[in-house]
């Protein structure tokens, strides 16, 4: 059997641990293990107080996690290992320790076991057994076997409030969509990546940095001159790694043996794309953004190339997880520095981190208070000075109870890809995507990106390059290469680099143009399509004979859309479509209904002032904003007239002199606030001259005239009500262009 040293202390010491130590020591290592976020370790020392596991040990890396392999202990038929089967009192304790660990070391198939027998010895410490049993077996593909005991946690509960009940709940929701065939996307090829790139003992978070410079994470062997150039580099960055870390802890070198075994030391690896979806080979990052004896991922780069964020990460204490900026300066990298606590809150995790394009916001993954729950993602705002605001959590329509990592802001289509354990999906690690709303100005609420791109195995770091179409994922799904026959696999998986190529994807607008009153359609309608960047030429179709029109889009567009008649004899109506981060092939349908334009004024609803005054209250501008999208901005041809009323109530010249004030206070805020030509706004008062009129249940049309008003209304209310309708403000079309 091949062996390898170890790098992390817990295992270190394990090496020297025998049988004759005591139970109650194995649990303390195995606990703190747990703590420290070294679930193998734990696994280790669990598995020694039941006597089962013992020998010689070798570790692999997955993303921020160490995987232990053991010599072979009795198995079942399955390969899983067996648990004991009359345990005494120390032995269920363990059982149902071993179970947790095993979960958290992301081998389900050792986990279905251990809570399979901890469900047969239960114990109060442990509440929620059940619920992880059904976690572990919907990670292991067995969704039709999870589904009665996530029911069987909901009943047992009684309380469907309850923290692990609402995940029991969501949990059956996913099994259910993991076995629907329809979310399995047809067309799409997931395949993985040559060694060059999957080398080592893990690999994870491709993506462009630069022009044809690609970077990803990756755990593998560095290359040395001598031992001796290594022990030089370990007196030389020992200083800067217990300073780096920041928690005052002393370290010993020997800890982390990166000379013996540096193939499970995390580093920054650049490789230059020959052609689409070819690279040459990989090279590690250069000094400053990747170090020895600290684990350093997730690169992100400014497009100036001058500020680079990354993530370091304690190998001894997975909780010490902190994101860093570096700065270039005549061509070196300097000194790393961590980002304030805005990013890096004392006692929490923060990781992941990755830039808008403009440089000016940064999106991470952290464990911070305020969220969700577990891992959420955040963003900051970061100025030039490299000073970070107050942290913003996305919200629920991206975050969840559980832990959602590895966010990627696309510029291109305005979404956020990242991956997520609490929406609906297959298990583990889905990749999700929100796109941007430009309605709502916030993102929607995440879609699953299906399979093959999810398994029931973690699927994350996904990364779609913009200038290939191809699109880039780190997944555990397939088997470790670093076992042998000798070795048990206590990790299952390691991430390695995935290539997606994406299906074609086709868009399509139509729509039909109707009057609105009758509901026909209008004849030859004229549809005008602009797109909202200014970097395509206008286009205009001519609808058919029924309103019908159509054409085919392209990804990512962002158009403004704008109906007419030909005669102009309706208002014209406008609307916007996307194709914004669309994954899918997609038919947007968009009908518009044309009021006539002849058709008298119409009053503008909600229009406020000050009393006695013609000062525009703020709901007013906003109400004449939406004024100006939907009727003057789709309508450059009509001369418009902005009129005011006001009741009888007042003398004949106030009522004048104040109605046309208020007009010109409109026209005013229209012509200055979005530049519309005088020639094209007219504002006139007509004071009490022009009363209102409303329509009866039965059809009959009545103008409220001061005579009316005073001899027909009986009740103060009544009265009131009209006065109000009367003290209006409306639009007309006076003239065409």
């Amino acid at each position: 059997m091949r062996k390898y040293y170890l790098i992390i202390a817990a295992i270190f010491l394990s090496s020297l641990t025998s049988f004759a130590q005591s139970d109650k020591k194995m649990f303390e290592l195995g606990d703190e293990a747990m703590q420290n976020g070294h679930y193998t370790s734990a696994i280790y020392y669990y598995s020694l107080v039941i006597n089962k596991l013992a020998g010689g040990t070798s570790t692999e890396y997955m993303p921020f996690e160490t995987v232990t392999f053991y010599k072979k202990p009795e198995k079942q038929e399955d390969g899983s290992i067996k648990p004991p089967e009359n345990p005494g009192k120390k032995e269920i304790l363990a059982i149902n320790k071993l179970a947790d660990a095993y979960r958290e070391a992301k081998d389900y198939k050792n986990a279905v076991v251990w809570y399979k027998s901890a469900m047969e010895h239960r114990l109060d410490e442990f509440p929620y057994v059940q619920y992880f049993y059904a976690v572990s077996l919907m990670k292991s593909d067995q969704f039709e076997e999870a589904i009665p005991e996530f029911q069987g946690v909901v009943t047992e509960l009684n309380n469907e409030e309850h923290p692990i009940s609402k995940k029991a709940q969501s949990r059956i929701i996913s099994c259910e969509f993991a076995l629907n065939p329809n979310n399995t996307e047809e067309g799409i090829a997931v395949a993985e990546m040559d060694s060059l790139i999957n080398s080592g003992s893990t690999s994870f978070g491709f993506r462009r940095l630069q022009n044809d410079i690609f970077v990803f994470s990756s755990a593998r062997k560095r290359k040395v001159d001598s031992v001796q150039m290594a022990l030089d580099e370990m007196d030389q960055f020992d200083k800067e790694f217990e300073k780096a870390l920041g928690d005052g802890k002393k370290k010993k070198k020997e800890e982390y043996n990166p000379i013996l075994d540096p193939l499970y030391m995390l580093d920054i690896y650049e490789v230059r794309s020959v052609t689409a979806g070819q690279f040459e080979e990989p090279k590690r990052a250069k000094e400053n953004l990747s170090m020895p004896f600290i684990h350093e991922a997730d690169l992100t780069m400014s497009e100036d190339g001058r500020t680079a964020y990354f993530t370091r990460m304690d190998p001894m204490d997975h909780r010490i997880t902190k994101i860093y900026v570096s700065r270039n300066f005549n061509g070196q990298w300097m000194k790393p520095m961590a980002l304030d606590s805005n990013v890096n809150k004392k006692g929490f995790r923060s990781m992941n981190p990755t830039l808008s394009s403009d440089g000016k916001t940064l999106y991470f993954a952290s464990n911070r208070p305020g969220g969700e729950g577990g891992m959420d993602i955040w963003y900051t705002s970061i100025n030039d000075d490299g000073v970070t605001s107050a942290p913003q959590n996305l919200g629920t329509n991206i975050n969840t109870l559980e832990d959602e990592i590895s966010p990627f802001y696309d510029n291109t289509s305005k979404s956020i890809f990242f991956s997520s354990e609490g929406h609906i999906g297959f298990g583990g690690f889905d990749v999700y995507v929100a796109t941007w709303n430009p309605d709502t100005d916030w993102f929607k609420k995440a879609k699953n990106m299906s399979a093959p791109i999810n398994t029931s195995k973690d699927d994350a770091y996904y990364y779609l390059d913009a200038k290939t179409g191809i699109a880039y994922l780190s997944s555990d799904r397939n088997k470790c290469e670093h076992c042998d026959e000798d070795t048990l696999d206590i990790g299952g998986n390691c991430y390695k680099v995935y290539m997606v190529s994406m299906p074609n994807i086709e868009f399509a607008l139509e729509g039909t143009v109707y009057d609105e009153i009758t509901m026909l359609p209008i004849p030859n309608p004229v549809i005008t399509i602009k797109d909202i960047r200014g970097n395509r030429d206008v286009i205009t179709l001519r609808g058919d004979e029924n309103g019908f029109y159509s054409m085919k889009l392209e990804a990512n567009w962002e158009l403004y859309i704008r109906a007419q008649d030909e005669p102009q004899e309706y208002w014209a109506k406008s609307d916007f479509a996307y194709t914004l981060g669309l994954a899918e092939s997609t038919k947007i349908v968009k009908d518009f209904y044309l009021p006539k334009a002849d058709g008298g004024e119409i009053a503008i609803e909600g229009i406020e002032y000050d009393f006695d005054s013609a000062n525009l209250r703020p709901k007013s501008i906003e109400i004449l904003d939406q004024l100006y999208r939907d009727w003057i901005e789709p309508n450059p041809s009509f001369k418009i007239e902005i009129s005011s009323h006001t009741d009888y109530r007042g003398s004949d010249t106030y009522n004048m002199t104040l109605s046309q004030a208020r007009a010109q206070s409109v026209v005013d805020y229209l012509t200055k606030t979005y530049n519309v030509s005088t020639e094209r706004l007219v504002a006139q008062g007509y004071g009490e001259t022009k009363p209102a009129e409303i329509e009866t249940e039965n059809g009959e049309i009545i103008t409220l005239t001061e005579e009316y008003i005073k001899k027909t209304l009986q009740t103060y209310k009544e009265r009131e009500e009209a006065h109000q309708k009367n003290r209006r403000t409306a639009f007309a079309v006076i003239e065409k262009f």
